[in-house]
């Protein structure tokens, strides 16, 4: 064996070479686990007229349902919502939105409802006009896509696909609304976007950012979506734990939020409902603060969907309410 004695330089390229190799390893990890455990209706990333819109080729995935429960047709909706500054953050603005759009039948039970959360970015009180105009325009959208009849229900039979793709629409619309304030105004606003709109006892769910959506069954909880941040891509390579990505410096910074390109991919989830199942939204504010477990015992205590927020917005300061904080809690009742 001939050894060669090594330069400055020659270390420094070894160096480089080993730190892009680390930073593929992690990619490969991150796509690994998406694929593995997300439970996609679909991503996919459209094109743009504008001229410099860079368009991103995405393969479209095939409607992903979880394991089916046992629906209940009949079921209704009710909800409650909560929005508050934080500690922290007391003095300015409230950079965080929340919808809560809940259509009644014949019989006057609401069993279609459209439930958001955004939360958004940019300082200087854009941030808060971003995540306004996101949920603002998505339920616009929504309300004039031709899947829907004058009242808000769908027309006739249709498949979860079909839902998928009303939802994707509708989100990109509201993408191109945030993307059109930025470039007018010439800032960096954003924001994130996630929502569920509950049909027929599904809850039909995009994301984009760092805002979640979890499920509350039989006194456990899941997190239905999946963080677009950096500290998540961590944490799936195993670099550090849930409990030190809630800590981590660097715990706001996202890869993807809505309007801050012309063009977005869209996390899309199809979960059957049963009675009893309640859905919380929530912004980052929240989950900062508190550990799922701690979120779960909340919810699940407290019968009340409003004194339930109440509470989760209480124990997210409580514990330093570092961020603006807003959950919105929606529950499956027996007609």
């Amino acid at each position: 064996m001939i050894a060669f004695p090594l330069t400055t330089t020659a270390i420094a390229i070894i160096v480089a070479i080993g730190a892009l190799l680390a930073v593929a390893m992690l990619y490969a990890v991150t796509r690994l686990r998406s694929a593995r455990h997300r439970q996609y209706a679909g991503s996919v990333s459209r094109g743009s007229s504008e001229p410099n819109a860079r368009e991103e080729i995405t393969q479209p995935l095939p409607a992903t349902i979880r394991p089916q429960v046992q629906i209940a047709p009949t079921a209704s909706l009710r909800s409650a919502q909560r929005s508050d500054r934080g500690r922290v953050r007391a003095t300015s603005a409230n950079e965080d939105d929340t919808l809560i759009l809940e259509l009644k039948d014949e019989e006057g039970q609401v069993r279609t409802a459209l439930y958001a959360v955004a939360d958004g970015m940019g300082g200087h009180e854009k941030g808060e006009i971003a995540s306004r105009t996101a949920t603002r325009s998505v339920e616009q959208a929504l309300r004039t896509d031709p899947f829907f009849r004058s009242t808000g229900y769908p027309d006739g039979e249709y498949t979860d696909q079909d839902v998928v793709e009303v939802l994707r629409r509708a989100v990109m619309v509201s993408n191109r609304e945030v993307y059109g304030l930025r470039m007018d105004q010439q800032t960096n606003m954003g924001t994130t976007l996630v929502l569920a709109l509950v049909i027929r006892s599904k809850a039909y769910v995009a994301n984009v950012g760092d805002s979640r959506a979890y499920l509350l069954r039989d006194g456990g909880i899941e997190q239905i979506t999946e963080d677009h941040s950096l500290v998540e891509r961590m944490v799936a390579s195993g670099q550090i734990t849930e409990a030190e990505a809630r800590l981590h410096p660097q715990r706001n910074l996202v890869f993807r939020s809505l309007g801050t390109e012309p063009n977005v991919e869209v996390d899309l989830f199809v979960e059957p409902l049963q009675a009893g199942d309640r859905i919380l939204l929530c912004s980052d504010g929240l989950t900062i603060m508190l550990p799922d477990e701690r979120v779960a015992y909340i919810v699940n205590r407290e019968p009340d969907l409003d004194t339930a927020c109440r509470a989760l917005v209480r124990a997210a300061n409580e514990a330093g309410g570092k961020d603006n904080i807003s959950v919105v809690l929606a529950e499956i009742i027996p007609a």
